[in-house]
């Protein structure tokens, strides 16, 4: 599938940022595992993948350094107009030098790289990582490529929808982490944003919830992976 990953990306952070809204829930609880689990008095993390800058304008307020790398020029100029640090790049070649960050966060990122990008992704978050820092974030879980594909009326060319081109399960992704990087934890999780919500669509959210947690797994559930530098 030879598609345009970046320009999928950009549409989605520039045009359609309120997509992200639905992504609060999820970007919040990784933030806040990370401010339990790093010790340092002045933390800096690296935040993979803007979106709409919710990581870096949260922990900012909770006292953190925060940098920011995304291929999209637009997303990287809004961040530093707010006087967040942000740079223009991708996973596979970090400009950052070694044992920088006592924190990455990769969430919704590694579907959207081959499995050679995701190989070399690693690699390089393993070597900005301080010893003992972590890596934390989430994939769709156990995806269907499939369904979420669409053609484009001018050209005829298939494209996921949202630029995805892997599906992961809890196995498969473990299969990624290099030696350097332990894998601490990987567990499937349905995060819901509640706000905005009907009566009806909030019993609905809530009985979904319910099954997933007496072990009824569905749609839109995500895997957490939390890897620490070793």
């Amino acid at each position: 599938m030879d598609v345009d990953q970046n320009r999928i990306w950009s549409y989605f952070q520039n045009e359609r940022i309120d997509v992200f809204s639905h992504s609060t829930p999820r970007l919040r609880f990784l933030a806040d595992e990370a401010r339990k689990l790093v010790k340092s008095e002045s933390p800096l993390a690296l935040n993979i993948g803007v979106g709409n800058g919710f990581i870096e304008e949260y922990l900012l307020r909770k006292g953190w350094g925060v940098r920011s790398l995304d291929p999209c020029e637009n997303v990287i100029k809004r961040l530093r107009e707010k006087n967040i640090e942000a740079d223009v790049g991708s996973i596979e070649l970090l400009p950052y030098e070694d044992i920088t960050f006592d924190a990455v966060f990769c969430s919704e990122v590694l579907e959207h790289l081959s499995p050679e990008q995701t190989d070399t992704g690693l690699n390089e978050v393993c070597r900005v990582l301080k010893t003992g820092g972590i890596l934390l974030g989430t994939v769709p879980r156990q995806e269907s490529l499939n369904e979420n594909m669409v053609i484009c009326p001018d050209c005829g060319r298939l494209f996921h929808r949202w630029g995805h081109q892997q599906t992961f399960d809890e196995k498969t992704l473990v299969s990624f982490f290099p030696e350097g990087l332990k894998v601490l934890n990987v567990k499937p999780m349905l995060f819901i944003r509640w706000e905005g919500l009907n009566w009806k669509r909030r019993v609905a959210a809530f009985l979904k919830l319910l099954l997933f947690y007496l072990g009824s797994h569905g749609s839109n559930e995500t895997i957490y992976f939390l890897a620490r530098k070793c």
